[in-house]
């Protein structure tokens, strides 16, 4: 893996640890409501069996920082 790959994943990673740790009630509202449109369209994409670019990402993702 090339460098700026690394210091991709580097700082996706530090921004999914801060998400985690963040209380769902100290988030603003517009962010919340994206979060879950996000999530529905991610839903939506995998019961289409059609992935987005953005599903694949946070399954990535999720695969790095899940226990």
């Amino acid at each position: 893996m090339n460098e700026a790959a690394q210091e991709i994943i580097g700082v996706t990673q530090k921004f999914c640890a801060r998400m985690a740790a963040a209380q769902f009630s100290e988030l603003p509202k517009k962010a919340t409501d994206e979060g879950k449109r996000g999530v529905l369209d991610g839903l939506g994409c995998a019961l289409a069996q059609k992935p987005s670019r953005q599903a694949l990402i946070v399954c990535f993702i999720w695969t790095k920082v899940s226990p």
